[in-house]
């Protein structure tokens, strides 16, 4: 299974990658290495996690 990510969360992640690079050299690289492991988690067992759904208001 595939994945796509929608702009905005495209620029959200670079800029977090960007932050924990500020932080300390490397450490967005790690936070990427994690992101994608994670997606990967995700879509070989979609099913693992639940959905919520919260009303605003």
């Amino acid at each position: 299974m595939n994945y796509r990510i929608i702009s905005l969360a495209v620029e959200d992640l670079s800029g977090a990658v960007r932050y924990y690079d500020s932080q300390s050299s490397g450490l967005g690289a790690d936070f990427l290495d994690e992101f994608e492991a994670s997606m990967s988690r995700i879509c070989q067992c979609p099913e693992a996690w639940r959905v919520e759904i919260k009303s605003i208001g």
